[in-house]
């Protein structure tokens, strides 16, 4: 692995760290359906505007999703950056 293979996995961990701290939120309720709250603090999830006792959810098929689109997008990167001679 050459300097700038390391600097990819460095760079693609950190990113997945970060999805991680601030991911996607959803609420979902029947009748009401699937309400996307956007992004926010793992910490401090949003809740649905109209009720303040209403907390969104992670979103883990989003979050997964980018994660699968990360890891596709530095597998790719890891592989044009190999040296030559391999």
């Amino acid at each position: 692995m050459n300097s700038t293979q390391k600097k990819i996995v460095i760079g693609a961990a950190l990113v997945a760290a970060l999805m991680l701290i601030y991911p996607p939120f959803h609420f979902y309720k029947t009748g009401l359906g699937d309400v996307n709250l956007g992004y926010a603090l793992i910490f401090e999830p949003p809740n649905l505007a109209s009720r303040s006792n209403w907390v969104g959810i992670v979103n883990t098929d989003t979050l997964l999703t980018q994660w699968a689109g990360l890891i596709l997008i530095a597998g790719a990167l890891f592989f044009a950056f190999r040296d030559k001679a391999e």
